[in-house]
């Protein structure tokens, strides 16, 4: 991954792409905000999606939470078919790794690029949108998205007090927690 960005002069016009790499189940999606055709990266293909995905504003602060973010997919068709392809995939635990490209004006290749955020799929939704003036209706994927480090954060470490935990992780010879309930009054 190259981590430096090269000088911009005032006469190159900088093109920037959004590239987001989702694993659900197993399945590896990946779809990018360019408008005009498809972009190669490290032999993989970002899918151009235009206007179609949208990648909610990525916050970094120094804090010990950092702000999920939103990434949607909309113009899936009114269909069975793709309603139960959505609700049937195993999207909840999915990693996404959300990448900022820099292409060349000309040709379109990466010139340069940056992770800019990883994280979980904590919840997500379907939302049907309707114009009724045209007769026409799609869905919208919402994936809410938990940054990995908070994750990190979030979990529990330890061993419980319980005589029985002890004899679990040590052995039956271990008697260091059996006065623990005698403590505690029980």
């Amino acid at each position: 991954m190259t981590t430096g960005v090269g000088i911009v002069d005032a006469t190159t016009d900088v093109v920037v792409a959004t590239l987001v790499d989702m694993n659900l189940g197993g399945e590896v999606y990946r779809l990018s905000d360019a408008w005009t055709k498809n972009i190669a990266l490290d032999s993989n293909v970002y899918y151009s999606m235009g206007s179609l995905i949208e990648v909610g504003p990525i916050t970094n602060k120094f804090s010990g939470t950092a702000p999920d973010i939103t990434v949607s997919v909309s113009g899936i068709p009114v269909d069975p078919n793709y309603t139960n392809i959505v609700l049937n995939t195993p999207i909840k635990g999915g990693s996404v790794a959300v990448t900022r490209a820099f292409l060349d004006p000309e040709t379109l290749a990466v010139d340069n690029y940056y992770t800019s955020f990883t994280g979980i799929i904590s919840s997500f939704s379907l939302e049907e949108e309707r114009d009724f003036s045209s007769s026409t209706q799609s869905l919208t994927l919402v994936f809410n998205i938990t940054p990995t480090l908070q994750f990190l954060f979030n979990q529990s470490q330890g061993q419980r007090t319980s005589p029985t935990e002890r004899r679990r992780i040590y052995g039956n010879t271990d008697v260091t927690f059996d006065r623990v309930s005698t403590s505690r009054g029980q």
